[in-house]
């Protein structure tokens, strides 16, 4: 994992092995290949955003979100990751050269934030871009409008500090 301090905070993860395993396993299910290749690259985000949250000590509950229902899948564009004690966090896939982030309507409520997940043309590596709490109702969002990382961490501080009572 790179994380990488600028103006903003970006971070890169490494999509394995098994992040593809789990992406492949959601693909097999959904025809037509749009639909497939979408749901595909949705699993990417939400794993890569996943894998970040968890290496930082954040809870979630990625079994329990829509995006790893294959039913829910089927009727919504969803690449939700559920934070425990915190609440929704879309994780929309971005491929390479793209100046835009698409938010479909189908996720813009009952979200706590949205993160703009970059991948690579070979699909081995995720680059977590930003994240903006709300978007207004566009499905083209673009991707100079996301606020660092740090903004989320600063949103989530409340979970990541929370002591065990004793």
């Amino acid at each position: 994992m790179t994380i990488v301090t600028r103006r903003t905070l970006t971070v890169s993860v490494p999509l394995t092995h098994r992040a593809h395993i789990a992406a492949q396993h959601f693909h097999q299910h959904h025809f037509p290949l749009e639909k497939a290749k979408q749901v595909y690259l949705n699993t990417l985000a939400v794993y890569a955003t996943n894998s970040y949250l968890n290496y930082l000590g954040v809870e979630t509950d990625v079994e329990n979100s829509q995006s790893w229902s294959p039913i829910l899948q089927t009727l919504a564009n969803t690449a939700d990751l559920i934070v425990k004690d915190w609440g929704k966090l879309e994780c929309r896939p971005v491929l390479p050269e793209s100046e835009v982030c698409s938010i479909p309507p189908d996720v813009w409520t009952e979200r706590r934030g949205y993160v703009a997940v970059q991948l690579n043309r070979e699909l081995t590596e995720a680059t977590l871009l930003g994240f903006v709490p709300k978007v207004p109702t566009q499905t083209a969002f673009p991707l100079d409008r996301f606020r660092s990382l740090a903004v989320l961490l600063d949103s989530l501080s409340p979970v990541t500090t929370q002591q065990p009572c004793g």
